[in-house]
């Protein structure tokens, strides 16, 4: 699988992260368009190989999804990014205690309505929840998250970012200098809900 960009958008604008503009998006959409035709030119291997496409800064927010066109070709997936909820998810400032909320099943079901039910498969191609020093909540947040992304029939990557310390986006699931899984209640509950026998 190759993807064409990561996160396309007007970087420093107020459009960054909300979804996009329709100029935005309308870039975004050409760039995908340029991407798959610049790969099937290739030929050999690329003919069939499957492409990831997202829209303006792979956001799972309905606006920016439902912008989404689709390159008229046979072997697209979808890529979106979900950190959600974003308080507990991504907000760095925001809370390190899960509840669960109806947001996880909302998106997922609005990704289902909007691409999979009509035969357009998508990829969460990044998702997870900040180190927080709550390991018990994230592995609680992952079970429902997997369990109905996995209901959803949406297959999902966890942003693993090598990132264990600071003040930053701390993402890190394995610890790749010392070889080890710092979280090993959050890598259970991720390996036990992803769908996977």
């Amino acid at each position: 699988i190759f993807e064409g960009l990561n996160e396309p958008r007007k970087k420093g604008t107020e459009w960054e992260w909300n979804g996009g503009d329709a100029e935005g998006q309308a870039v975004v959409n050409h760039f995908m368009k340029v991407f798959v035709e610049t790969v099937r030119a290739t030929g050999g291997n690329n003919e069939l190989r499957h492409l990831m496409i997202c829209g303006y800064a792979a956001s799972s927010s309905e606006m920016a999804m439902r912008a989404i066109e689709i390159p008229d070709d046979d072997k697209i997936i979808v890529s979106v990014h979900a950190y959600t909820p974003y308080d507990f998810a991504l907000n760095i400032t925001g809370t390190s205690e899960w509840k669960y909320t109806f947001e996880i099943e909302q998106l997922m079901t609005k990704i289902n309505m909007i691409f999979v039910n009509k035969g357009i498969p998508v990829i969460i191609g990044e998702f997870g929840a900040l180190n927080k020093n709550n390991e018990k909540d994230r592995a609680n947040w992952a079970k429902i998250y997997l369990m109905q992304s996995t209901y959803n029939n949406i297959p999902c990557c966890w942003w693993d970012n090598s990132s264990f310390n600071g003040s930053g986006e701390n993402f890190g699931l394995i610890d790749r200098k010392k070889l080890t899984w710092p979280f090993p209640d959050l890598l259970r509950s991720l390996l036990d809900n992803a769908g996977v026998e």
